[in-house]
Protein backbone atom coordinates (compact mmCIF):
# COMPACT_ATOMS: atom_id res chain seq x y z
CA UNK A 1 0.00 0.00 0.00
CA UNK A 2 2.90 2.26 0.49
CA UNK A 3 4.76 1.31 -2.04
CA UNK A 4 1.35 1.84 -4.35
CA UNK A 5 0.65 5.59 -2.74
CA UNK A 6 4.46 6.47 -3.02
CA UNK A 7 4.57 6.15 -6.93
CA UNK A 8 0.78 7.95 -7.29
CA UNK A 9 2.58 10.65 -5.23
CA UNK A 10 5.65 10.60 -7.60
CA UNK A 11 3.20 10.63 -10.56
CA UNK A 12 1.07 13.56 -9.08
CA UNK A 13 4.39 15.44 -8.75
CA UNK A 14 5.59 15.20 -12.19
CA UNK A 15 1.96 17.25 -13.25
CA UNK A 16 3.29 20.33 -11.05
CA UNK A 17 4.58 23.10 -13.25
CA UNK A 18 7.79 23.13 -10.74
CA UNK A 19 8.77 20.02 -10.62
CA UNK A 20 10.79 19.73 -13.84
CA UNK A 21 12.60 23.03 -12.48
CA UNK A 22 13.12 21.42 -9.39
CA UNK A 23 14.38 18.27 -10.74
CA UNK A 24 17.33 20.39 -12.67
CA UNK A 25 18.48 22.37 -9.18
CA UNK A 26 18.54 19.23 -7.19
CA UNK A 27 20.52 17.76 -10.23
CA UNK A 28 23.12 20.42 -9.98
CA UNK A 29 23.23 20.60 -6.06
CA UNK A 30 24.02 16.84 -5.64
CA UNK A 31 27.13 16.82 -7.91
CA UNK A 32 28.94 14.11 -9.82
CA UNK A 33 28.04 12.16 -12.77
CA UNK A 34 24.12 13.89 -12.44
CA UNK A 35 25.53 17.63 -12.25
CA UNK A 36 27.82 16.65 -15.01
CA UNK A 37 25.18 15.42 -17.09
CA UNK A 38 22.46 18.15 -16.30
CA UNK A 39 24.86 21.04 -17.21
CA UNK A 40 25.57 19.38 -20.90
CA UNK A 41 21.99 18.84 -21.17
CA UNK A 42 21.32 22.59 -20.14
CA UNK A 43 23.95 23.82 -22.57
CA UNK A 44 23.53 21.56 -25.58
CA UNK A 45 26.95 21.90 -27.01
CA UNK A 46 28.04 21.21 -30.23
CA UNK A 47 29.51 17.79 -30.75
CA UNK A 48 27.23 16.43 -28.13
CA UNK A 49 26.09 13.22 -28.59
CA UNK A 50 25.14 11.14 -25.48
CA UNK A 51 25.02 13.35 -22.21
CA UNK A 52 24.87 11.05 -19.83
CA UNK A 53 28.66 9.66 -18.22
CA UNK A 54 27.21 6.07 -17.26
CA UNK A 55 30.74 4.56 -17.56
CA UNK A 56 32.58 1.65 -14.92
CA UNK A 57 35.95 -0.44 -14.88
CA UNK A 58 36.44 -3.13 -17.35
CA UNK A 59 32.78 -3.10 -18.87
CA UNK A 60 34.06 -4.51 -22.02
CA UNK A 61 36.85 -7.26 -21.66
CA UNK A 62 36.33 -9.56 -24.49
CA UNK A 63 36.45 -6.82 -26.38
CA UNK A 64 39.08 -4.75 -25.51
CA UNK A 65 41.09 -8.39 -24.98
CA UNK A 66 40.25 -8.73 -28.78
CA UNK A 67 41.88 -5.97 -29.93
CA UNK A 68 44.89 -6.70 -27.64
CA UNK A 69 45.64 -9.32 -29.47
CA UNK A 70 45.23 -7.44 -32.50
CA UNK A 71 47.66 -4.77 -31.75
CA UNK A 72 50.62 -5.16 -30.18
CA UNK A 73 51.99 -3.21 -27.54
CA UNK A 74 55.10 -0.50 -27.86
CA UNK A 75 55.17 3.57 -27.40
CA UNK A 76 55.18 4.00 -30.81
CA UNK A 77 51.12 3.10 -30.34
CA UNK A 78 48.54 5.45 -30.08
CA UNK A 79 45.05 4.60 -28.66
CA UNK A 80 42.24 7.33 -28.70
CA UNK A 81 39.08 6.82 -26.22
CA UNK A 82 36.63 9.29 -27.66
CA UNK A 83 34.34 10.07 -25.08
CA UNK A 84 36.26 9.24 -22.47
CA UNK A 85 33.83 9.72 -19.15
CA UNK A 86 35.62 9.82 -16.03
CA UNK A 87 38.36 7.74 -17.05
CA UNK A 88 37.89 4.27 -16.73
CA UNK A 89 37.91 3.00 -19.90
CA UNK A 90 41.48 4.65 -20.34
CA UNK A 91 42.56 3.04 -17.18
CA UNK A 92 41.09 -0.48 -18.26
CA UNK A 93 43.08 0.29 -22.03
CA UNK A 94 46.28 0.74 -19.62
CA UNK A 95 46.16 -2.36 -18.05
CA UNK A 96 46.23 -3.92 -21.62
CA UNK A 97 48.72 -1.71 -23.47
CA UNK A 98 51.15 -0.79 -20.43
CA UNK A 99 53.70 1.24 -23.20
CA UNK A 100 51.20 2.72 -25.90
CA UNK A 101 50.40 6.00 -25.83
CA UNK A 102 46.65 6.58 -24.90
CA UNK A 103 44.84 9.86 -25.11
CA UNK A 104 40.97 10.37 -23.20
CA UNK A 105 38.85 12.94 -24.84
CA UNK A 106 35.18 13.98 -23.54
CA UNK A 107 33.11 16.99 -24.04
CA UNK A 108 32.66 17.64 -20.93
CA UNK A 109 35.34 19.56 -18.89
CA UNK A 110 33.97 18.82 -15.41
CA UNK A 111 35.01 14.90 -16.57
CA UNK A 112 37.91 15.71 -17.95
CA UNK A 113 39.14 17.86 -14.83
CA UNK A 114 38.06 14.49 -12.28
CA UNK A 115 40.13 12.31 -15.09
CA UNK A 116 43.27 14.03 -14.14
CA UNK A 117 43.03 14.84 -10.95
CA UNK A 118 42.22 11.21 -10.04
CA UNK A 119 43.99 9.09 -12.79
CA UNK A 120 46.83 10.99 -14.23
CA UNK A 121 48.87 10.28 -11.00
CA UNK A 122 48.26 6.64 -11.35
CA UNK A 123 48.47 6.00 -14.87
CA UNK A 124 51.72 7.61 -15.24
CA UNK A 125 53.45 8.88 -18.76
CA UNK A 126 51.95 8.43 -21.93
CA UNK A 127 48.43 9.13 -20.57
CA UNK A 128 46.68 12.07 -21.94
CA UNK A 129 43.22 13.31 -21.24
CA UNK A 130 41.59 16.62 -23.56
CA UNK A 131 38.29 18.79 -23.64
CA UNK A 132 37.39 17.68 -27.13
CA UNK A 133 33.63 17.31 -28.49
CA UNK A 134 35.01 15.76 -31.72
CA UNK A 135 38.09 13.92 -33.06
CA UNK A 136 38.82 17.10 -35.30
CA UNK A 137 41.32 17.89 -32.25
CA UNK A 138 43.56 14.88 -33.27
CA UNK A 139 46.53 14.81 -35.80
CA UNK A 140 45.37 13.06 -39.33
CA UNK A 141 46.57 9.45 -39.28
CA UNK A 142 48.01 10.10 -35.62
CA UNK A 143 46.38 6.68 -34.03
CA UNK A 144 46.31 2.79 -34.30
CA UNK A 145 43.05 2.36 -33.06
CA UNK A 146 39.81 4.85 -31.47
CA UNK A 147 37.16 3.58 -28.65
CA UNK A 148 33.93 5.02 -29.14
CA UNK A 149 31.68 2.72 -26.74
CA UNK A 150 28.52 3.92 -25.70
CA UNK A 151 29.21 7.24 -27.11
CA UNK A 152 27.14 7.66 -30.37
CA UNK A 153 23.46 7.20 -28.58
CA UNK A 154 21.36 9.43 -26.22
CA UNK A 155 19.45 7.64 -23.17
CA UNK A 156 16.23 9.30 -24.40
CA UNK A 157 16.32 6.37 -27.64
CA UNK A 158 16.63 3.18 -24.79
CA UNK A 159 13.08 2.28 -25.62
CA UNK A 160 13.15 2.80 -29.53
CA UNK A 161 10.48 5.69 -30.53
CA UNK A 162 10.16 5.70 -34.48
CA UNK A 163 12.25 8.55 -34.57
CA UNK A 164 15.89 9.46 -33.55
CA UNK A 165 15.29 13.44 -34.38
CA UNK A 166 15.78 16.08 -32.32
CA UNK A 167 17.57 13.87 -29.92
CA UNK A 168 19.63 12.12 -32.59
CA UNK A 169 20.87 12.83 -36.03
CA UNK A 170 22.33 10.38 -38.47
CA UNK A 171 23.94 13.06 -40.72
CA UNK A 172 25.90 14.58 -37.37
CA UNK A 173 27.19 10.64 -36.79
CA UNK A 174 27.90 10.01 -40.50
CA UNK A 175 30.24 13.22 -40.71
CA UNK A 176 32.09 12.04 -36.71
CA UNK A 177 32.42 8.79 -38.28
CA UNK A 178 34.47 10.64 -41.12
CA UNK A 179 36.33 11.98 -38.68
CA UNK A 180 37.60 9.35 -36.85
CA UNK A 181 38.57 7.51 -40.06
CA UNK A 182 40.81 10.83 -40.92
CA UNK A 183 42.73 10.71 -37.26
CA UNK A 184 43.14 6.70 -38.07
CA UNK A 185 46.29 5.40 -39.47
CA UNK A 186 45.97 2.75 -42.42
CA UNK A 187 45.61 -0.47 -40.76
CA UNK A 188 43.65 0.88 -37.83
CA UNK A 189 41.13 0.30 -35.59
CA UNK A 190 37.58 1.85 -34.84
CA UNK A 191 35.95 0.35 -32.03
CA UNK A 192 32.08 1.10 -31.38
CA UNK A 193 29.63 -0.33 -29.33
CA UNK A 194 25.63 0.67 -28.57
CA UNK A 195 25.39 3.36 -31.30
CA UNK A 196 22.19 3.80 -32.57
CA UNK A 197 23.11 4.23 -35.64
CA UNK A 198 25.56 2.20 -37.94
CA UNK A 199 28.56 2.50 -39.66
CA UNK A 200 27.84 0.66 -42.42
CA UNK A 201 25.19 3.22 -43.20
CA UNK A 202 27.82 6.08 -43.76
CA UNK A 203 29.90 7.26 -46.78
CA UNK A 204 32.88 6.79 -44.54
CA UNK A 205 32.72 3.17 -44.28
CA UNK A 206 33.74 2.62 -48.24
CA UNK A 207 37.04 2.89 -46.01
CA UNK A 208 36.65 0.18 -43.49
CA UNK A 209 35.92 -3.87 -43.31
CA UNK A 210 34.03 -4.96 -40.85
CA UNK A 211 35.91 -7.58 -38.66
CA UNK A 212 33.57 -8.19 -35.73
CA UNK A 213 29.94 -8.54 -34.91
CA UNK A 214 27.74 -8.88 -31.85
CA UNK A 215 24.18 -8.82 -30.97
CA UNK A 216 22.55 -5.42 -31.33
CA UNK A 217 22.49 -4.06 -27.49
CA UNK A 218 20.63 -0.75 -28.37
CA UNK A 219 17.86 0.61 -30.82
CA UNK A 220 18.93 1.34 -34.02
CA UNK A 221 18.30 3.89 -36.71
CA UNK A 222 18.74 4.43 -40.52
CA UNK A 223 19.89 7.54 -42.52
CA UNK A 224 16.38 9.27 -42.42
CA UNK A 225 16.44 8.63 -38.52
CA UNK A 226 14.15 6.28 -38.70
CA UNK A 227 13.90 2.61 -36.51
CA UNK A 228 15.03 0.01 -37.98
CA UNK A 229 13.28 -3.01 -36.85
CA UNK A 230 15.14 -6.04 -38.38
CA UNK A 231 19.16 -5.47 -37.56
CA UNK A 232 20.10 -7.68 -34.56
CA UNK A 233 23.90 -7.23 -34.88
CA UNK A 234 25.98 -4.99 -35.49
CA UNK A 235 29.49 -4.33 -36.79
CA UNK A 236 31.90 -3.57 -33.57
CA UNK A 237 35.29 -3.69 -34.84
CA UNK A 238 36.05 -2.07 -38.14
CA UNK A 239 39.73 -2.54 -39.79
CA UNK A 240 40.78 0.77 -42.16
CA UNK A 241 41.89 -0.25 -44.97
CA UNK A 242 45.61 -0.03 -45.70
Amino acid sequence: MAATMFLAAKRLARRLPFYRNALVVWDLLRGGEAAQSRRLLLAQPDGLFQPFGTTGPDRYPALFGLIRMMIDDSPDRSLLSFGCSTGEEVASLRRLFTQAQITGIDISADRIALCRRRLLPALGGGTRFEIAPSTTSQAPASHDAVFAMAVFRHGGLSNGPASATPLLRFDRFAAEVAHIAACLKPGGYLIIRHANFRVEDTAAAAEFDAVHHLPRSSPVYDRDNHLVVDDHHEGVIFRKRP
